[in-house]
């Protein structure tokens, strides 16, 4: 029986945060270095990665997600193309569902960056979803890294969690599926279709 599998971006399928912390050491005066990689060792890191610099006076932390700089550069998680093909091409819908902080640029360039990696996969089945509340997307199943979005999903649907480094702003009290790459998710969605 075929699913719709609902794909978060940023962290679950792009290392958007790679990038943001280079530009990040680009545009401050200082970086906590030290304490980023003791929360890093500790698998703690602040999701707010400005916590860890002093930055410019004329910089604004977020710009780097609202220009065209965050994707066209960024690197893929390992193997999610090759999983998002076959869960397509054995009939699943695809929806990529993301939180955009209400800039249309971003919008944009998530956009463009989903047509170059997978709209030779999916083609007009390209399914977007700019959102703030995920949990308004009718979907069977949710890959995120984030609890507060996963959390937030009627009982009905699957989640799977991305592990990464940083730190939840919720606790998640219901069944999960812990994955640390997308061969895993592949595999575990197989069973359950």
């Amino acid at each position: 029986m075929s699913k719709i599998i609902a794909i978060d971006i940023d962290l679950t399928i792009a290392q958007t945060d790679l990038g943001w912390l280079e530009w990040l050491k680009q545009s401050s005066v200082f970086f906590y270095e030290e304490e980023y990689l003791k929360d890093l060792e500790l698998r703690q890191v602040d999701y707010y990665l400005p916590k860890y610099f002093e930055l410019c006076a004329t910089v604004e932390p977020m710009d780097y997600w609202k220009e065209n700089r965050t994707y066209p550069t960024v690197s893929l998680l390992s193997g999610c193309v090759e999983a998002v093909e076959k869960l397509y091409k054995e009939g699943n819908t695809i929806a990529f569902v993301s939180y955009c902080m209400g800039c249309s640029e971003q919008v944009k360039n998530k956009i463009r960056f989903l047509k170059y990696h997978f709209g030779d996969i999916v083609g007009t089945d390209l399914h977007f979803i700019a959102t703030k509340s995920k949990d308004l997307v009718r979907c069977d199943v949710l890959i995120d890294d984030r609890n507060s979005f996963l959390a937030s999903m009627p009982e009905d649907v699957q989640l799977i969690k991305i592990n990464t480094p940083y730190t939840q702003d919720k606790k998640l009290d219901r069944k999960y599926l812990l994955v640390d790459n997308w061969s895993q998710i592949y595999e575990e969605l197989r069973k359950s279709l």
